[in-house]
């Protein structure tokens, strides 16, 4: 979540990303900017969605409209026949 204060109306960026082996670099598959309203005592949630993920190293950069960066989450896509057990790590 975000904390927005009381009067506040701005964006934020979700800049979808995956790591390409061969260039050695992180490349932006695409963007994605969602707005926010400040006021709200628990902060602000929202999210985005991307189709057409291929295995590999992906992450996804939360920054404001001038290119700060407020969070990121980094993830590990794999092909999997689906009789795996799913499990969910939350590390702070």
């Amino acid at each position: 979540s975000i904390f927005a204060p009381d009067n506040l109306s701005t964006s934020v960026i979700h800049a979808w990303q995956f790591y390409d082996e061969k260039e050695g670099r992180w490349i932006v598959a695409n963007t994605v900017e969602l707005s926010i309203t400040g006021g709200r005592e628990n902060g602000f949630r929202t999210f985005s969605l991307k189709n057409n993920l291929f295995p590999g190293r992906w992450r996804v950069d939360v920054t404001t409209p001038r290119g700060q960066l407020i969070g990121r989450l980094s993830f590990n896509l794999i092909n999997t026949d689906g009789s795996e057990k799913l499990v969910t790590e939350v590390r702070e």
